[in-house]
């Protein structure tokens, strides 16, 4: 095998393509799978592509989240890939209304004049929800990837459910796709975009 600096393997198991340190002697190692967290040995993968050499960290995805975001090497995966993750989204249950979250500090809460919340739900003929009720910190870690963590904005709001379970605050809780969120008069689920719709 050439050595070279990066070469691209396919997982056996789940199809994930990574990205490793060729090595010369590779061939005698076991690679593990960051996606499927599968150990193989390395001639278990498949060559996908010719060695290139690395590249620098690409931006966050915009579409495909299998697109490679690098990530810090341990021993066993000498320097492999993780896919690169989508930001989140929350679905109202009323209407099926998408809320596209950003990176960093969301601001969740009840639409009304003078509200600086990032995304306002319309709450029609009541004001149970706050303007400000909850948080969505969205962090990108170049080892974790993103991480989507919810908490109360203040401690005197109404009741907040997540799966079913009330939310105290001080309470953080990391954010996993299907989880419901229950605000008053809201019902939100918590989405990661499909990397295969189309967008006009």
């Amino acid at each position: 095998m050439v050595n070279s600096e990066i070469i691209q393997i396919k997982c056996p198991w789940c199809g994930a393509v990574l990205s490793v340190k060729n090595r010369s002697d590779i061939e005698t190692k076991t690679v593990t799978c960051p996606v499927c967290k599968q150990k193989s040995a390395f001639n278990q993968y498949t060559l996908v592509s010719q060695p290139k050499p690395q590249t620098p960290l690409p931006p966050v995805p915009q579409n495909n989240p299998y697109e490679g975001t690098k990530y810090s090497s341990d021993s066993d995966n000498f320097g492999a890939q993780l896919p690169a993750l989508a930001i989140g989204q929350l679905i109202l249950a009323a209407n099926g209304a998408e809320f596209q979250l950003r990176q960093g500090r969301n601001v969740i809460g009840r639409k009304a004049p003078g509200s600086v919340s990032d995304i306002q739900i319309e709450t029609p003929m009541s004001k149970r929800m706050s303007r400000q009720h909850i948080v969505i910190d969205v962090t990108v870690d170049p080892l974790q990837g993103i991480t989507h963590t919810m908490s109360l904005f203040k401690a005197a709001c109404n009741a907040v459910t997540v799966n079913g379970q009330p939310m105290v605050f001080g309470d953080r809780i990391i954010l996993t796709p299907g989880m419901i969120i229950s605000m008053p008069d809201a019902i939100l689920t918590f989405q990661l975009p499909d990397p295969e719709k189309t967008i006009l």
